[in-house]
């Protein structure tokens, strides 16, 4: 996530006389390795929280399901597949990521 942050702020610093298409590539590729990792970790931290307080948790009064619910939609909304995808073709092949966010008839990125 710090690595991420980093890179962003690299992306918006004046002062490395980056390209337009270096700042876009050194974000893109910076949000999605985090974004691979961030969902099963927050995925954990969500399951922890009802292994540590039991049956209790699951009382529709506490609403401590909603944490694991906002963890699931939020790791489904962007497949680590295709992240995964992504990250490994720039890092294999220097393709510049397309910035498909979408499954079916995305529209490219530029």
């Amino acid at each position: 996530m710090l690595a991420a942050a980093r890179e962003l702020d690299a992306g918006a610093d004046q002062d490395l006389e980056l390209t337009p298409e270096q700042r876009y590539i050194r974000g893109e590729i910076a949000v999605e390795k985090a974004q691979l990792l961030v969902p099963e970790l927050v995925q954990s931290a969500a399951q922890q929280l009802f292994d540590v307080t039991g049956a209790s948790a699951t009382s529709k009064s506490k609403s401590l399901d909603r944490h694991w619910r906002n963890a699931r939609t939020v790791a489904t909304h962007n497949p680590a597949v295709f992240k995964a995808r992504t990250v490994g073709d720039y890092e294999v092949n220097g393709t510049t990521p397309e910035g498909l966010h979408s499954i079916g008839d995305a529209r490219t990125a530029g």
